[in-house]
């Protein structure tokens, strides 16, 4: 990922963060507040009540509320040539061809008859095809992480946890540990 791109990711985490942390201060001064009998019946009154309510995020649900629109950038600046991802791949499936010539249905990754393989980047929103014939090259070239039955859920999980460790330690820690946790043996 660009380092541009990755600073504006920081930026907006570091500010949903904060917007989260006022937020919180609101509706513990308001709570403080209520102890007051005019102040409980102004709220009550005004229907402001029902908004007050504390937001409980983690790290990781706040970058997965804003992964989306830098998975996207990143995905658009790859399909224009201007590759630059850590080339960390999900393995997503091994699968059958269809009667159209198209991807089938998923079968284990030894399968004999199987007729591609998909990957994710975990910088990129769109999997790569990969011919069988071609896949242990572009498993040699690559660095491949996941379980021989990957899901969408999976990869998802992944990319945040990439993005959150890139945010807080710099692309090689979060590369480093990625790799660490999720690398096939």
């Amino acid at each position: 990922m660009k380092e541009e791109l990755l600073e504006e990711l920081k930026k907006e985490f570091i500010n949903k963060k904060r917007e989260i942390a006022k937020h919180n201060d609101n509706v513990r001064r308001v709570k403080e507040l209520e102890k007051d009998d005019n102040v409980k019946e102004f709220l009550k009154r005004t229907g402001l009540k029902e908004n007050l309510s504390y937001i409980r995020k983690s790290d990781i649900d706040i970058i997965g509320g804003i992964k989306d629109s830098y998975i996207y950038k990143n995905s658009y600046i790859y399909k224009n040539g201007k590759n630059n991802t850590n080339k960390i791949y999900f393995y997503y499936g091994t699968f059958m061809e269809n009667k159209d010539g198209g991807i089938g249905y998923q079968v284990n990754y030894r399968n004999k008859d199987a007729k591609t393989r998909l990957y994710y980047d975990i910088e990129n929103m769109w999997p790569i095809q990969v011919g069988i014939e071609d896949s242990k090259e572009f498993e040699a070239n690559n660095t491949i992480i996941g379980t021989h039955y990957g899901s969408r859920m999976d990869v998802n999980y992944i990319q945040k946890e990439f993005l959150l460790e890139a945010i807080e330690h710099g692309q090689e820690v979060a590369k480093a540990k990625i790799l660490k946790k999720y690398r096939r043996k």
